[in-house]
This record gives C-alpha cells, structure tokens and sequence, in this order.
C-alpha cells in the first residue's frame, strides 16, 4: 500500500460513512456508466467525489450530507485490493475495480465484528468480508451495513466471505 493513499485517506475519508475506492482505471466511460447506475436508485442521494489532492469536489455542505457514497480515486489506489484498503478504509467500504467495470457490480466489503451475546458489546478484532453487489442497488447495503441494521450475508449470500 502506498504511503501517500494512507496519507489522502487519513483526512478524507473520516468525513465518510461509506467509501468507494476506483482501483481500475482502464475504461472511463464503462466507470462512468458505473456511477451512473449506482447513483439512479435514488435521485435524492449524491455521490461525493475525493480527488488525488484530497478536496471534496461538492462545493456545498448540504450537499455533502445527502451523500451516501463518497468515491475516493487517484493514481494511489490503482490496482489496490479491498484488503490493501482495508487498514485505511472505513467499517464499510466499495471497490471499484476491473471485474467491476466488466460486470456492473462493486466489490463490497465490511468490517464484521464479533458481538458478545451477554454483553452486546463489539469486539475489538473484525473479519473482513468482501462480495460482489449489483451497482444499481448499492444503496441498500451501504445504507444498512454501517448502522449494524443488517447483516452482510443479507446482501452478499453467495459472496467470497473469508
């Protein structure tokens, strides 16, 4: 993982609840395409957008809030895995790599902590599991993981689970 990727997303994607990292930057427009589904389910939500110099593309805060993915992209992520993501990305996180732009899908990926059943409490040690989602239903993953309202087997039952 390269330095400079920890050091763009250290104080850029706390500002997030879920990222999506583009890996894969062979074809723009089929990333383009990408966006374009991912962002149709709902018309009220944006996708915010982090550059390689680290600003948020989106002028207005408000703006901001309504965001339910931010896409982080620059030179630094190319050809990262979700688990050479995985120190710096947030619980739940998206990768927009090469099988991504083939097959319209996002590799999504969360953090799984352990919960005590006597206690509810969260462990400190999270397996990362990781499957294939259908980019014009993002939404509803990205909208359940982060808050535990789901689990993720709910939404990736054939996934590539570890």
């Amino acid at each position: 993982m390269s330095s400079i990727a920890a050091r763009h997303t250290e104080e850029d994607i706390h500002e997030v609840e879920v990222a999506c990292y583009r890996t894969d930057y062979s074809d723009d427009a089929k990333w383009e395409r990408l966006l374009e589904l991912a962002q149709t389910v709902r018309s009220e939500y944006h996708i915010c957008y982090k550059g390689s110099a680290g600003g948020s593309s989106q002028s207005d805060e408000e703006d901001h809030n309504w965001s339910f993915m931010c896409v982080m992209e620059g030179p630094q992520f190319e050809n990262l895995t979700a688990q050479d993501l995985e120190p710096m990305a947030p619980g739940t996180f998206v990768v927009a790599e090469q099988q991504s732009m083939q097959d319209r899908t996002l590799l999504l990926a969360h953090k799984d902590y352990e919960v005590d059943e006597e206690t509810g409490d969260k462990s400190t040690e999270y397996v990362l599991k990781t499957g294939r989602y259908p980019a014009f239903d993002i939404l509803a993953p990205l909208n359940n993981l982060p808050y535990d309202n789901m689990v993720f087997e709910n939404f990736v039952p054939y996934g590539e689970l570890p």
